[in-house]
């Protein structure tokens, strides 16, 4: 290795950091034409140049492009780009090629984006068996991280290339860029690295649902880390339980007086830029005394996203900054804001997080919440044999109690769920396999509460609501453009003609083509 950082994280994961100038790596490449390299990529100036992920002198280099594809170029001979992949500066995505003698199939997060015919080089030269990581002939270095490097001696299959991305992905604990977590109870409160927050009337406490957890319970509760390490990128991630007084605003976080995260007296998520602007959530999103994800990523200078259990719920754009001291408090303002409730698992990372990832922080927190009994150090010793009494002393009891026990939802509660019901399902269009499992996950509930929500506002089953928005979506590109029928079906989750025209038919009365004609005769 030249220049490269080798840094061992937290989860177990070996990091390499190239600086972008002088990092690379250099390893002999087994005397045969048919390969497998893998790695994970972080690129940190994705959109500014190209870059050299790997490659082999004089046969053929594999880089990232700033349009955000994979690019396999061939010294004098050819450039070969793929479609644009959803590459973020910044996070990480697994990229592999597989190479046999005479082409070269090129993954992205375990997919096979394009395949290429490799061109025999004219002149081989000596070190056309060392294979370079980092850097290429051009001087494009990679200027990020990578982990997870694997280079096998032979191709691998589609099959074996998904293995080796599924286990990896599932176990990415998000440690990547995160500078403190509250509470920490390792050390009594404090950074992540262990160095403590100043902090004051705070209560340790624990329930069933979240196990332990702090209490901001006086208005003078607060904790403070000073300085914060955070550059002009941050995310935090943070699952709240407010006692909410509606006549008041509630500081979630702020950031000294650049910024703060609060609630509104009206229940809205809010994000405030001093003397600039409040960008706000619809009203009546936060409720009391209930456990709810909330999040919020922002860049200095270009503006940011509001998230509510997973979802995005507000999106905004700002040029304008005032740079300023910055301190993190918990629980306060600078404007003498102050928070009654609880808090739990607040996460601040000093990058900006994509919105897939702060999903995923949200379910793997999220999946706690759907235990009926206890969590972590709380469980009790003999759970497994108790849970086996009451199923065999009360089960009939106990399913009773539950079926009795579902009330309807009512208005007020359908119009806070509508919009999160159906931005899920607009998400997952396109999405074949997105079934009512995935639906339930999203949305962060069981499938029996997902039922509840979209048979009482709805008045149909998640299933059918799922293919009545495909049906919508598809009745409106029919009207709409003049995209052929064939592809219109894809757009919306369909994967045969026949079922997109029996269903289709059966919510409009008319085929595809017999509605499009209605339609356009008006």
């Amino acid at each position: 290795m030249h220049k490269v950082v080798k840094e061992d994280s937290r989860n177990g994961y070996t990091t390499y950091f190239f600086n972008g100038e002088n990092s690379y790596m250099s390893l002999p490449l087994l005397h045969s034409d048919d390969f497998t390299f893998i790695t994970w990529i972080q690129p940190f100036d994705l959109v500014n140049k190209n870059m050299s992920i790997a490659g082999i002198p004089s046969r053929f280099w594999f880089r990232t492009t700033p349009m955000r594809t994979l690019q396999l170029t061939q010294p004098g001979l050819v450039d070969n780009n793929t479609a644009i992949c959803d590459m973020d500066s910044y996070g990480w995505s697994q990229v592999a090629m597989v190479v046999s003698k005479h082409s070269t199939r090129v993954y992205f997060n375990g997919v096979v984006v394009d395949s290429f015919k490799v061109k025999s080089p004219k002149n081989k030269i000596i070190d056309s068996h060392r294979f370079i990581i980092g850097k290429d002939s051009w001087k494009d270095h990679f200027h990020g991280k990578m982990r997870g490097i694997e280079l096998y001696d032979r191709a691998l299959n589609d099959d074996e290339v998904k293995q080796q991305y599924r286990p990896m992905v599932s176990s990415f604990p998000y440690v990547d860029n995160l500078v403190a977590v509250f509470p920490y109870f390792h050390y009594q409160g404090g950074f992540y690295d262990g160095r403590k927050m100043e902090q004051s009337s705070l209560r340790k406490e624990k329930d069933s649902l979240r196990g332990d957890y702090i209490l901001f319970d006086k208005s003078s509760s607060y904790a403070k880390i000073d300085p914060l390490k955070v550059d002009r990128e941050i995310t935090a991630s943070m699952w709240i339980s407010p006692q909410r007084d509606e006549k008041k605003y509630d500081a979630l976080v702020s950031v000294g007086h650049a910024f703060a995260f609060r609630v509104n007296p009206r229940g809205a998520l809010l994000f405030t830029i001093p003397q600039i602007r409040d960008f706000a959530s619809k009203r009546n999103l936060i409720k009391n005394n209930e456990w709810q994800h909330v999040a919020f990523s922002f860049k200095e200078g270009v503006g940011g996203k509001i998230y509510y259990n997973g979802i995005v719920v507000k999106t905004f754009e700002w040029e304008a900054y005032k740079d300023v001291p910055k301190y993190l408090e918990i629980g306060s303002s600078a404007w003498n804001d102050s928070y009654i409730g609880a808090i739990d698992d607040l996460l601040i990372w000093n990058r900006l997080l994509t919105s897939n990832e702060i999903k995923k922080v949200y379910r793997q927190s999220a999946s706690t919440l759907e235990s009926t009994f206890y969590v972590g150090s709380t469980r009790p010793r003999y759970i497994f044999a108790l849970i086996v009494l009451l199923m065999f002393l009360g089960i009939i009891k106990v399913r009773k109690v539950q079926k009795d026990s579902i009330a309807t939802l009512d208005n007020e509660q359908c119009e806070r769920y509508n919009e999160q019901l159906l931005m899920v399902v607009r998400e997952n269009l396109k999405n074949t396999s997105f079934t009512v499992n995935d639906f339930a996950r999203d949305v962060g509930v069981s499938r029996t509460r997902l039922y509840q929500m979209t048979h009482d506002c709805f008045q149909v089953s998640p299933k059918v609501f799922i293919r009545n928005l495909r049906l919508d979506r598809a009745a409106l590109l029919l009207e709409t453009t003049d995209e052929p029928i064939y592809n219109i079906l894809f757009d919306v989750g369909f994967e045969s003609r026949a079922s997109f025209n029996k269903s289709f038919k059966g919510r409009f009365l008319a085929t595809p083509s017999e509605y499009r004609m209605q339609k356009r005769s008006c």
